[in-house]
């Protein structure tokens, strides 16, 4: 590469690291102010201002429906489709991707759906870049600099750049990769130093509680399988159904109800992570698990827009909660573990999930030092790890992926 070529290349990164540093930035912004604003207005006694907001979210719905039934193949969150734009497989239009995943993604926040703000983040960055750049590199990069910001942990961004595109990761990809995640992490804990993961760990946990780790992460295991299988089991169910984006008005009422009776229904479940042992009923633990599952799994092939990790986090969250409750009258003094177990629950059932340890490991060192968090939440990285290539599951996000160029060659 000439000397030019190198000063140009410089030049796109740094544009590309300020803007998503910005742009994530400010979007994280808006979305937590449109959700605090929606908590307001739904858990009000103004009913004629509910009554107004209800009817505004039905027209909302239906405008949705109408624009995505017109520019089909941009649902979801978005990241399935980058996914098949890297292996060469689709193409699309950035401007159209970013516009309707920035717009239904807000949607689902006012509405409740229990969907995050991560996958949009990716999705949008990477949009950013595809329109500055024909480079996949950068763009492939750029999406994991946006699950960076989202999340502000350029350790777990830089290892979601390698597991994410562990098909062909070169040294050229992770130096703009490096450099990108460096540029835009430094913008946002300039912008917005927000935090997604509330939770940190203060007690280590007593060696000779280990096994709870061991219940935990199979149960996170387990959870974690069943939401892949609910989600492309009402993805394929979407398929069959022409009318399924209809509804859409009807979900975004139920959640919308749920906003004026308990938060930790509704939501990407940042409740539940900022109050983990919010309940002390086994089976009113296990009701919420279940019903955020499905609602994530039904939400994710509405006309809307979100991301899947923190609503997985949540439900890891739940597990760990679980496990809690299950010996509550066993050890006298667990719920001084609870942030722990809770902690492998979310980042087990995460990787169970994606298939992406390392990210997952990385993630662990925003929730507690390296001392209470590493050796638990490694053992459960471990057993779930080898439990996906025994069982040889695959990530949600490549048969998601699938499914979408099946229906692009129908």
């Amino acid at each position: 590469m000439t000397a030019k070529g190198i000063l140009n290349l410089g030049l796109k990164i740094l544009l590309l690291g300020v803007l998503i540093g910005l742009f994530i930035s400010f979007y994280q912004f808006i979305m937590h102010e449109i959700i605090a604003i929606s908590n307001d207005i739904f858990q009000s006694n103004n009913s004629l201002l509910i009554f107004i907001m209800l009817v505004i979210a039905i027209i909302l719905s239906f405008i949705i429906i109408f624009i995505n039934n017109k520019y089909k193949g941009y649902l979801g969150s978005g990241i399935p489709q980058y996914e098949a734009f890297y292996d060469g497989n689709l193409d699309f239009s950035p401007f159209k991707m970013f516009f309707l995943v920035l717009f239904d993604s807000l949607y689902a926040y006012f509405c409740g759906f229990p969907l995050g703000g991560e996958g949009p983040s990716i999705t949008l960055s990477a949009s950013l870049a595809k329109m500055i750049t024909k480079d996949k590199e950068l763009i492939a990069a750029s999406g994991s600099t946006g699950f960076c910001v989202a999340f502000l942990a350029p350790l777990a961004g830089f290892f979601h750049l390698i597991e994410e595109n562990r098909h062909y990761v070169k040294i050229s990809f992770l130096f703009k990769g490096f450099i990108l995640i460096i540029i835009a992490s430094l913008v946002a804990y300039l912008v917005y130093p927000h935090n997604l993961l509330p939770i940190f760990v203060e007690t280590a946990l007593d060696y000779k509680y280990y096994y709870l780790i061991v219940i935990v992460s199979i149960i996170a295991f387990i959870v974690g399988r069943l939401y892949v299988l609910a989600i492309i089991k009402v993805k394929d169910m979407s398929k069959i159904f022409k009318n399924f984006l209809y509804l859409t008005p009807l979900f975004s009422l139920l959640f919308l109800f749920y906003m004026t009776k308990d938060l930790y229904f509704i939501g990407s479940g940042q409740n539940i992570l900022a109050n983990p042992l919010f309940t002390t009923s086994i089976m009113l633990c296990v009701f919420y698990l279940f019903y955020r599952l499905l609602g994530t799994a039904f939400s994710n092939s509405l006309a809307v827009s979100g991301g899947l990790v923190l609503p997985m986090l949540s439900l890891g969250a739940l597990c760990g909660l679980l496990v809690t409750l299950m010996f509550k009258d066993i050890i006298p003094n667990i719920t001084k573990y609870n942030d722990i177990l809770v902690v492998v629950g979310m980042l087990v059932l995460y990787n169970s999930v994606c298939k992406t340890p390392l990210t997952a490991l990385a993630l662990s060192f925003k929730m507690g030092s390296f001392i209470n968090v590493f050796l638990p939440v490694l053992i459960g990285i471990i057993i779930s790890t080898s439990l996906l290539y025994l069982l040889k599951q695959q990530n949600i996000y490549k048969l998601l992926e699938r499914r979408i160029l099946n229906v692009k060659s129908c």
